[in-house]
């Protein structure tokens, strides 16, 4: 009996010390650059004017009364931030106001 046990105990043994790839090296290869973990890229932010001059685009170079609460979510804005948003774009050339409460932008998209 023990001599049937002994080289069953021994596969048993054998089996469990080597990993089920076969033979792994424990000391990296020096010539090799070492393996390191890549930072996640985060595509820049883009800033609350950019954000509301771009929904404005994709919503017909206008903003009116009828489509304020569409570019507002799609800026990711209030109406606090649009505030001060305005004035800001205005001195920079970038959107002009008119007195039926619209909003037109001045960009290369809409001319």
């Amino acid at each position: 009996m023990i001599r049937v046990l002994t080289p069953v105990a021994f596969v048993v043994v054998t089996a469990c010390a080597v990993p089920p790839g076969g033979m792994v090296d424990p000391l990296p290869d020096p010539d090799l650059p070492p393996i390191t973990d890549p930072t996640p890229v985060e595509p820049p932010q883009q800033t609350a004017k950019a954000r509301f001059v771009q929904a404005v685009e994709n919503n017909g170079c206008v903003m009116t009364p009828g489509n304020v609460n569409t570019i507002l979510d799609q800026a990711v804005i209030g109406q606090d931030e649009l505030r001060s948003i305005v004035p800001a774009l205005q001195a920079d050339g970038v959107v002009e106001t008119s007195g039926d409460s619209s909003i037109r932008v001045l960009t290369s998209q809409c001319i």
